[in-house]
């Protein structure tokens, strides 16, 4: 969860102190390194850590395998590939990417960069840094690799929908692959 709270959710997990870093720095080097600061104030100090709330009531919708074989796109094409290298049952892989996970709850998942909670558990006192709603899981034959999809939303017309491709190595999931859906 926390690679995927620092690298894919445009930074909102820092807080206020972000948001004026793009105006105040041109060189793309001197605000990554104001960026390296902020988040070690943040490790420094859970009190600071804003809430990603887990939403598990609205569903993903992906189109049945034969709409995305008869697609000529390159997206198409790349979904069809990703999907293939996990099952020789592809639709399989396209049902559990539309059903939400509900096998976790928020309590279930740990960040050292945020709070993650419930979606009916508001917390006006603190900043949200949005919602994520995940799908179920899907995972290959060794178990060492597993693709699933995603939902961030930061606001009536911000957030991004992704699949994602994660690998185990050594003791921990990393992202391995992404696949943008929409964005906002």
């Amino acid at each position: 969860m926390n690679e995927l709270i620092e690298t894919r959710f445009y930074n909102f997990y820092l807080g206020e102190e972000e948001v004026g870093l793009s105006a105040k720095y041109t060189d793309t080097a001197a605000r990554r390194k104001e960026i390296l600061k902020l988040r070690n104030k943040l490790f420094g100090d859970s009190y600071r850590f804003g809430i990603l709330y887990l939403d598990t009531a609205l569903r993903p919708y992906f189109s049945p395998l034969s709409v995305y074989k008869a697609a000529a796109n390159p997206y198409s094409r790349l979904f069809l590939q990703v999907i293939c290298s996990f099952s020789d049952q592809p639709q399989s892989i396209i049902d559990s990417l539309n059903h939400l996970q509900q096998t976790y709850i928020a309590a279930d998942f740990e960040s050292c960069v945020a709070m993650i909670r419930n979606i009916n558990d508001i917390d006006t006192t603190r900043f949200s840094i949005g919602r994520i709603k995940l799908s179920a899981i899907c995972f290959n034959r060794q178990h060492n690799r597993g693709i699933l999809y995603y939902e961030f939303r930061c606001g009536w017309l911000c957030g991004k929908g992704e699949v994602l491709v994660i690998e185990k190595t050594t003791n921990c999931w990393r992202i391995a692959n992404t696949m943008q859906e929409w964005r906002s």
